[in-house]
């Protein structure tokens, strides 16, 4: 509340963090869509939220890393919360039908804007944590990544497809076209290699196709719980990949002299490498060096606070210390998305008890089971009976029945 006037003040930081949080419950509803009441789903995001903004809090507030897009504390703790909590609660729920047979799909046409929709987005989200004149580097690695993930998860689809001979899946091939940027969220701010771009959304296009075809319907059958909308393959996967990629850059990142060269701004996207004052980074303590010595040597913490920040956290982290609270950073975000799930999934069984039976998968993906149908009698039940779904007839029937 801004002082003296009573009123709430809002920044745009403020509006990008509730976004995030948006997208994040939106990755973990996935595994839960249409298999709990609504209401059920809103009371598991009380679960949700803290967690998720805890893992931001660490993030921005502690460990100093760089993730630009946010897809650690987004993608990825959506994508680990909803796998565990849908494993508490859906878990022996499994159905042998095919999938076939489950409304589980939105039109294609509607779900393909979606995506293209998402992927143009990601490239204003992977922009809003790195400074201005990095955003050349964001919209160019994102593009780069974003069309090798399209270009590999669509070849290996068709190549699926031709050789079982069965439909293209084009739940995943719209999937890829969000996988990318998600992937680049964690590099994208870095100066990584045109090829390097390209090889990571390769990777990441291959991985996302295997992850929905095999490592998803297996885990699904490992813990007994229905197959979900892919979202740990198109949403976690390529953030963890991301991660791992964004702790190779980390390590490689110098200001003078290294691998990857970036000059002051080694200190905007890692802050927590400025050493602390009168302190010099190992090989520049010496009093007497050469002029190649000098030049080689990181800038003085003075020197780097009055150009860049003044107040930038004098960590005095090595490259692989930065890579190290990287991986660190994506221990934690597992950590709390675990956590959190399983308390979310012990609440949704609490709330099933509580308010009587779960949903039966009869239910599932039949929204005509939350709605009322106007009107009093059999003439405006029958009237309406066309439509409703197979669950909302079903209750109609044994409502008369009773």
């Amino acid at each position: 509340m801004a002082p003296g006037t009573g009123k709430f003040s809002l920044t745009l930081h403020d509006l990008t963090e509730g976004l995030l949080a948006t997208i994040s419950f939106h990755t973990a509803s996935l595994s839960l869509l249409g298999r709990m009441p609504p209401l059920h789903l809103l009371l598991i995001s009380l679960v949700f939220l803290p967690g998720q903004i805890l893992a931001r809090i660490v993030q921005l507030e502690y460990l100093f890393t760089l993730d630009p897009g946010a897809s650690a504390s987004v993608q990825l703790y959506g994508a680990v919360f909803g796998v565990v909590s849908s494993a508490i609660l859906l878990r022996g729920k499994r159905s042998n039908s095919s999938r076939s047979g489950a409304k589980n799909y939105i039109p294609s046409s509607v779900s393909l804007c979606g995506s293209f929709l998402l992927a143009l987005s990601s490239l204003i989200i992977n922009t809003l944590g790195v400074p201005e004149h990095q955003e050349e580097f964001v919209i160019l690695n994102t593009c780069f990544i974003q069309s090798a993930t399209i270009t590999a998860a669509g070849g290996v689809l068709i190549g699926i497809s031709s050789l079982k001979r069965k439909p293209l899946n084009f739940q995943l091939l719209q999937g890829s076209l969000i996988a990318g940027g998600v992937a680049a969220a964690a590099i994208a701010g870095t100066q990584i290699e045109p090829w390097g771009a390209t090889a990571l959304g390769i990777v990441t296009g291959v991985c996302m196709v295997l992850g929905g075809l095999l490592v998803e319907p297996a885990l699904g059958e490992c813990l007994g719980v229905p197959i979900s909308y892919c979202s740990s393959s198109i949403h976690g996967l390529p953030a963890l990949l991301g991660g791992f990629a964004g702790i190779l850059m980390a390590g490689l990142a110098e200001e003078k002299q290294g691998a990857v060269v970036y000059g002051l701004n080694l200190y905007k996207l890692y802050p927590g490498r400025v050493y602390p004052p009168g302190l010099s980074s190992p090989g520049c303590e010496h009093i007497n060096k050469t002029a190649l010595e000098i030049q080689t040597c990181p800038m003085s913490t003075e020197e780097i606070l009055m150009l860049v920040d003044p107040s930038l956290p004098t960590l005095g982290r090595s490259a692989a210390d930065q890579a190290t609270m990287q991986a660190v950073f994506l221990l934690i975000v597992i950590g709390l998305g675990v956590g959190s799930g399983i308390l979310g999934g012990l609440l949704a069984c609490l709330m099933d008890r509580i308010g009587g039976r779960g949903m039966p998968r009869e239910a599932w993906y039949d929204s005509t089971c939350f709605l009322e149908t106007s009107g009093d009698g059999a003439a405006a039940a029958g009237s309406s009976l066309k439509h409703m779904g197979h669950y909302g007839q079903k209750q109609l029937h044994d409502d008369h029945a009773a």
